[in-house]
């Protein structure tokens, strides 16, 4: 059986790994992770449905490359040999992380307790795909995590060839490189060289940000999850340079959020125009030249919010390179309910014992219940309904 599965992790190009060296690597796994991927063989042959069986066999390969890339911190710090600039980091990263144990109360699941080089600028690239006059991106379902609005590669050039084929059917497709992401607590994620020397506040958010998951996940809705992690993010840094007496990195972080707001500002009223526009009953060649239109004009905007501004900003790079519905729909995916659960925890006095147990209410829901609860937290009509879920 072992070799049978060995067999299959090596069937698709980004597969680098001698079969013996795959096998022993395999086997060293312990037989919970053993039985785990015979499973997620089982699902790759049985319960694939329309994702191709090459798809699951290049994200097994490239979850083998990381484990096999990683090794324990605690190794490279006592490597008298290591850079002292990455040493610095890892033990940072390590601070932050039991920081997010014992006091933001994530989950010790075994993650980033170790560190791995995968030589390379992203750890992932997902694809977004959306209908050229919708806002609504492309759903693809797996086994255990639902349905996602994207699918991830392990390798640039997959993702490429992979967006091509839908750029073929006119759709609207956006590649974005992805530093890091989460096994939702199945396996021990490493820190990776992709975010370890970003500034402080960006690398405790990202930390803080992929526990979160681990802390709740929920199928099918990954803006849910998207915006749930990002506010454990901003709460967790927020708490962790303020009990540091870090004012000039919270000043720096602030500034970063500020920035942040006006553009998801800038985006949610794009996003509206375009809704009006693709809902109207203009002509596919009208709604086209509106919709070049109406980015341009999201652009204009930023300029003129940076005005005599010559310093770098944040977002100048995303306003730079092409934007597509796509694009515009990654923005959503990942931020829209954020300003709710941030008012929910301020509504649970600041306290994240409590913040959980409401947010773990509100995630049993059905999906437009939910919706409708985190559309109405904070907002004072008298429509909503302002009591907790029971």
């Amino acid at each position: 059986m072992t070799n049978w599965v060995c067999y299959l992790l090596r069937l698709s190009r980004p597969c680098n790994l001698p079969k013996q060296l795959c096998c022993q690597f395999f086997l060293r796994l312990g037989r919970m992770r053993q039985l785990i991927l015979y499973f997620t063989v089982f699902i790759v042959i049985f319960l694939s449905g329309c994702v191709p069986i090459s798809y699951y066999i290049q994200a097994i390969n490239g979850q083998l490359d990381v484990w096999n890339r990683r090794q324990p911190v605690d190794d490279w710090l006592s490597n008298t040999a290591i850079d002292a600039t990455l040493k610095s980091r890892l033990q940072r990263a390590n601070s932050l992380r039991n920081y997010a144990i014992t006091e933001l109360g994530l989950p010790d699941h075994g993650s980033f307790r170790q560190y791995a080089d995968l030589q390379r600028a992203h750890a992932v690239w997902a694809v977004v795909a959306t209908p050229e006059f919708s806002l609504q991106p492309v759903s693809w379902c797996f086994p255990v995590v639902g349905c996602l609005s994207y699918r991830g590669y392990f390798v640039e050039r997959d993702a490429e060839v992979f967006a091509d084929t839908l750029r073929e059917t006119g759709q609207d497709v956006q590649i974005n490189g992805v530093p890091a992401y989460s096994t939702l607590g199945w396996f021990a994620d490493p820190l990776l060289n992709t975010f370890i020397h970003w500034p402080q506040g960006h690398l405790a958010g990202l930390i803080f940000h992929e526990m979160a998951h681990e802390k709740l996940y929920i199928a099918d809705d990954t803006t849910f999850n998207e915006s749930f992690a990002e506010s454990v993010a901003q709460i967790g840094v927020r708490k962790w340079f303020t009990e540091n007496g870090l004012v000039d990195q919270m000043d720096r972080y602030e500034s970063y959020l500020e920035q942040k707001r006006t553009f998801l500002q800038l985006v949610a009223e794009t996003r509206h125009t375009l809704e009006q526009l693709y809902a109207s009953e203009k002509s596919e060649i009208e709604k086209r030249t509106e919709k070049k239109r109406v980015i341009e004009a999201m652009r204009q905007s930023y300029i003129i919010y940076k005005g005599g501004n010559t310093e770098p900003m944040a977002y100048d790079g995303w306003f730079e390179s092409e934007i597509n519905n796509a694009k515009l729909a990654t923005v959503s995916t990942y931020s829209k309910w954020v300003p709710a659960f941030l008012a929910l925890y301020r509504e649970q006095g600041n306290d994240l014992d409590r913040y959980y147990t409401e947010i773990q209410r509100v995630s049993e829901l059905p999906i437009a219940q939910r919706e409708a609860v985190l559309a109405c937290i904070g907002n004072t009509e008298e429509s909503c309904n302002k009591e907790s879920p029971k």
